[in-house]
């Protein structure tokens, strides 16, 4: 619940700091005035669809919206399905016990990365 009450907090700061009305936000929305009742009283979390009309109506990326309300879909990133080798270096970076293992990793990754640009001759001496 404490999610549901947080994101509805936000949501009706959000409209009254861009002084939006209800009517406003529907009309840049297509949320109907019973699902902006609902995501304003906290009674419930809007789903997946309800987060990305809110994103796009508000101008801003729906995976900001997704943390905000607390819920992240699984295995998506930029509107893409994760590939499996992207769910395993997220699952090994996870699993890093401390910011140093995951910083030695970054580094190695970005080693690794270096090299095979260096190798195709796409390198621009960058990071």
């Amino acid at each position: 619940m404490a999610n549901y009450v947080n994101f509805a907090k936000w949501f009706d700061s959000e409209l009254k700091l861009r002084g939006w009305s209800h009517k406003d936000f529907h009309d840049k929305s297509g949320l109907s005035a019973a699902q902006i009742s609902r995501i304003i009283s906290g009674d419930r979390l809007p789903g997946v669809a309800s987060l990305k009309a809110i994103a796009k109506a508000f101008g801003m990326e729906v995976q900001e919206v997704f943390e905000l309300a607390g819920v992240l879909p699984p295995d998506i990133r930029d509107g893409k399905k994760l590939s499996v080798d992207q769910k395993e270096w997220l699952a090994i970076f996870d699993h890093m016990k401390s910011e140093g293992e995951k910083q030695e990793l970054i580094d190695i990754a970005r080693l690794f990365a270096r090299r095979l640009r260096e190798q195709r001759g796409d390198y621009d001496g960058g990071s």
